[in-house]
């Protein structure tokens, strides 16, 4: 399955890249990784300890939520989310959450094979055809801020430095991103990415 392609591709990966991660310094090894959504952008792993001041572990309950899925490139979903908004405009309100599930790692897959679910909070009682759940339990949550075409190193750091360290195994299910701020100018974002943990 895809899921499991992308924990043997990110364990191989920890294999890999020879960091001393828990200390305060990276080791002189140190590797960067080539971006392969935003191919001028460096991909910088942290300390052990500077993930884990960006992450928390939270419990999420089931959440209904109204979806479309794009097959495509990951850096051209900005132009489907404007169309997504303006589209279910009259169902968004002051508490809706606006989400996207990434089943895919672009580093190992073609970027026309990428697929992702964008979504906002069905309200109660929604009628439309394409709501699904999205599972609840708990998440490793790693509170993001920063420029988009940082959000592929965000991955790493969460996928490669923390998560082997931690004392936590990934669960058999997606994860997803909630959306809580985004600057349309500098797109500059703060989103929490959501992992399911056991």
């Amino acid at each position: 399955s895809n899921l499991h392609s992308l924990i043997v591709f990110l364990w191989n990966l920890t294999q890999l890249v020879f960091l001393d991660t828990k200390g305060p310094r990276r080791s002189i090894v140190h590797k960067s990784m080539m971006n392969p959504v935003f191919r001028n952008t460096q991909t910088e792993l942290l300390t052990w300890q500077e993930c884990s001041e960006k992450i928390s572990v939270e419990m999420f309950e089931d959440c209904t939520v109204i979806f479309e899925r794009y097959k495509g490139s990951y850096g051209d979903l900005s132009v489907h989310w404007g169309a997504f908004l303006d589209k279910y405009k009259e169902y968004i309100t002051e508490q809706t959450r606006i989400l996207e599930r990434s089943y895919d790692d672009p580093a190992i897959t073609l970027p026309d094979k990428c697929l992702c679910d964008i979504c906002i909070d069905a309200p109660a009682g929604c009628t439309l055809e394409n709501i699904c759940t999205i599972k609840g339990g708990r998440f490793a949550v790693y509170h993001f801020s920063g420029p988009v075409e940082h959000i592929y190193s965000a991955y790493q750091n969460l996928f490669s430095v923390w998560l082997p360290q931690s004392k936590y195994k990934i669960d058999d299910s997606y994860g997803f991103e909630i959306y809580k701020k985004t600057d349309c100018g500098s797109m500059h974002m703060d989103i929490d990415i959501c992992i399911p943990v056991k």
